[in-house]
């Protein structure tokens, strides 16, 4: 019997710890040479608060509260570059 392939494949990675969610912004990663200045440009910013941040660029989501750091993506070309971000 052959299996279904997967339609949607997500990954998530989780740190748990004491974040400060104003910190991550966009232009922070491209500062420390995690993401290129024109994918913080591009950034889908819905949030930069000292509760939550909460960001899309690129093939990823990254979502910041005082403490998780969550970064997730759906899109499988993403994940390794997901990794070595975190």
């Amino acid at each position: 019997m052959k299996h279904p392939e997967p339609q949607l494949e997500s990954v998530s990675i989780v740190l748990v710890g004491e974040f400060t969610p104003t910190l991550f912004h966009p232009s922070w990663f491209s500062q420390e040479g995690l993401i290129r200045k024109s994918e913080a440009t591009a950034a889908e910013v819905e949030i930069i608060h000292r509760d939550l941040t909460l960001f899309q660029t690129g093939g990823f989501r990254v979502q910041v509260t005082d403490q998780h750091f969550i970064v997730s993506s759906i899109q499988s070309p993403w994940h390794l570059p997901m990794r070595d971000l975190i």
